[in-house]
């Protein structure tokens, strides 16, 4: 098989894998405190998922080089599919915890397999691209999911909504199994495979250290989202999905091409820089805004702007990591990114319920504009002319 036809196996099935989780995702916290949860329990659950899963992705960091990606990615849709049913039948937010797990596991086991089979498949050249044109995968699930997910649980109920996303896991088992692509050679084996900082370059580690920060305060915001739209402004769980659509959706489908052109052309670290700045100085504001258009304007910039950090970095890791080192590297990107959705739902759990709805958003631009000033330090990269 080909590599456009492995990448277009490969987008079909990251549609699907954000599909899914979008339209359990965008209501989950409803759907927690419907089953009697509170804001602290919200957050311990979103938390404690995330972290469990780590273990899921490094389990999947490390086989990647060893059993074909086609497998991996086909398992991770297996146990969507079985944790929907589970979800389907839960009676206590208590009970939730484990088949939440293994929804969280999912994603966990899928994302480091798709990241190194994109960069096994791209044009040393045109990675910038390349990864913007595979993200577009991430806003169209955005854009579905949220909508296709209220409309479900508000007419039919959440059973329905989690038998639908269970139906659509299953169906996307049999293409991941086509994918043939090998990774092997792409960094993905070493004598030592050993996930150790010493074995990385001190620029990878500040860049971990930044990207993780960063993720806190995009991790801060699920959570809290859907309870703050409902109590402040009164909205469905129609509206709510339609709201998160335009940004999950609408906002990343926009800024992934444009930024990935823009990495390749100007340099990975300049166009993360940039877009990196602009989180803090759109948080900020937050809690002022009454109006919910205008909340919702700034939802798509905010999660735009994070978003449009995904491509440039990725492209960056590849571009500065030691050769054999990558799928040490790339995993530790997604763990990164997992602590910070571990560390921020219960930040801004406790901060929300401790401090205020002011300070919460405070904090997320706090941490931002940290995050911002340490990914100052890192080397430029040396890009492909």
């Amino acid at each position: 098989m080909d590599r456009s036809n492995e990448l277009k196996i490969l987008f079909i099935a990251n549609v699907g894998m954000a599909i899914c989780l979008n339209m359990v995702g965008s209501l989950q916290s409803l759907y927690l405190m419907d089953l009697g949860a509170t804001m602290i329990d919200v957050g311990y659950v979103y938390s404690l998922t995330s972290a469990v899963s780590l273990i899921f992705m490094l389990l999947s960091g490390l086989i990647v080089g060893e059993i074909r990606p086609g497998i991996i990615i086909g398992s991770s849709f297996v146990c969507l599919s079985i944790s929907g049913i589970l979800l389907a039948h839960a009676d206590d937010w208590r009970e939730t915890i484990p088949f939440f797990i293994l929804n969280s596991s999912a994603y966990a086991i899928f994302i480091p397999v798709r990241m190194l089979v994109i960069a096994s498949l791209s044009k040393p050249s045109k990675i910038g691209i390349t990864y913007g044109l595979m993200n577009i995968s991430w806003p169209i699930g955005g854009l579905l999911g949220p909508i296709v997910g209220g409309m479900i649980a508000e007419r039919w109920g959440w059973h329905m909504l989690f038998y639908v996303m269970s139906l659509i896991a299953t169906i996307l088992v049999l293409p991941s199994l086509m994918l043939k692509v090998n990774v092997s050679n792409h960094g993905g084996r070493t004598k030592d495979r050993t996930l150790s900082l010493r074995r990385i370059a001190v620029n990878t580690v500040v860049f971990l250290i930044a990207y993780g920060l960063l993720s806190t305060a995009r991790g801060m915001i699920d959570p809290i989202l859907p309870i703050y739209l409902k109590e402040r402004f009164g909205m469905s769980k129609s509206e709510i999905g339609l709201f998160s659509s335009f940004g999950l959706g609408l906002a990343t489908m926009i800024i992934q091409i444009p930024s990935g052109i823009l990495g390749d052309r100007v340099g990975y670290k300049r166009t993360l820089l940039l877009f990196a700045s602009l989180i803090p100085v759109i948080a900020f504001p937050w809690p002022f805004i009454t109006n919910v258009v205008m909340l919702g304007i700034m939802y798509m910039l905010l999660i735009g702007a994070w978003s449009a950090t995904w491509s440039p970095s990725a492209s960056y890791l590849v571009k500065m990591t030691r050769e054999g080192e990558l799928n040490i590297a790339m995993t530790l990107r997604q763990i990164c990114i997992r602590a910070g959705f571990i560390i921020g739902p219960m930040v801004s759990s406790y901060a929300w319920m401790r401090l205020g709805l002011s300070e919460t958003f405070e904090i997320v631009a706090l941490l931002a504009l940290v995050a911002f000033l340490i990914l100052l330090l890192l080397k430029g990269d040396r890009r492909s002319s």
